[in-house]
């Protein structure tokens, strides 16, 4: 098959035998692509190229029959070099990966989320300091990514009675549903036990998290926003110690709208999300 030609970004590199590695890398228009790069161990052959998160402009091809592409030239365009000097920023970019790596299509183009994931590493990896903030934008990746895979929830009003959640400084928590991906308000009460049932039938042992209204907004507000800005001090949340709790809540309602509504979606555990002082429901 003839060279294809494409931008990438590094999510997995592991070695090969003595002398190669196998990488996988998220490209503007392939999807993922799993690749083989023959003597790139003990080689300056690819330079940078194959570091974790590095974006490069790859010529590859495919064999017939054969989903393992072989890299024949990588040259780098960006090398995001903080990301990897930094722990903080090395464990959120790690976070990001390991949900992108259970969304992102094989051999499929999906350019809008080769741009998002391109975008978020940009932001990480210029802005000086994510300390305090990196659950906050985690959940902001993750709702784009939701919204990508056509299962973002209903974030502007209750379920019930469409109260907005600006309407609700009073109330200390709503209730955000797994199975009908949207929230409701303590005033409310459903009559519908679906979201119960279906919920425990995925093996989920609660079918709602309790989030803060704060928690939602602050997500809300900044999703029209560019991913690259949402870390300036205009956007991002100002009280540190208590928005990182009240995000980790919000955090578990969306790793559970990942597993209940993404189709095949892996459920071994995620390693990166403890460095962020995150807890997995994914046992």
């Amino acid at each position: 098959m003839e060279s294809q030609k494409d931008l990438a970004i590094i999510i997995k590199s592991i070695q090969f035998e003595e002398r190669h590695r196998i990488v996988t890398a998220i490209t503007q228009n392939h999807g993922l692509v799993t690749a083989m790069a023959k003597n790139s161990v003990q080689s300056r052959r690819f330079g940078g190229a194959l570091d974790l998160f590095a974006a490069s402009d790859w010529i590859f091809r495919f064999k017939p029959n054969n989903d393992l592409a072989f890299l024949n030239e990588a040259q780098v365009r960006e090398s995001f070099d903080h990301l990897r000097k930094n722990f903080e920023k090395f464990s959120l970019a790690s976070a990001l990966t390991e949900f992108l790596l259970r969304v992102a299509p094989q051999n499929q183009a999906c350019p809008d989320l080769f741009q998002l994931h391109a975008n978020a590493l940009f932001a990480l990896d210029q802005n000086p300091n994510t300390q305090g903030s990196e659950v906050f934008f985690l959940n902001c990746y993750l709702m784009r990514l939701l919204h990508w895979s056509g299962n973002r929830p209903q974030l502007n009003a209750c379920l019930q009675c469409q109260n907005s959640l600006e309407t609700l400084d009073a109330y200390p928590e709503i209730n955000c549903l797994i199975v009908d991906a949207g929230w409701t308000c303590p005033a409310c009460r459903t009559h519908s036990q679906r979201h119960i049932d279906e919920s425990r039938a995925q093996g989920f042992e609660q079918s709602f998290f309790r989030v803060t209204p704060k928690a939602l907004l602050e997500i809300q507000l900044v999703l029209g926003a560019p991913i690259r800005r949402i870390l300036l001090s205009s956007l991002a949340p100002q009280n540190i110690q208590e928005q990182q709790k009240e995000q980790a809540d919000l955090f578990r309602w969306i790793e559970a709208l990942f597993i209940y509504h993404i189709p095949g979606f892996d459920q071994r555990p995620m390693k990166s999300l403890r460095f962020i002082g995150l807890e997995s429901s994914l046992k």
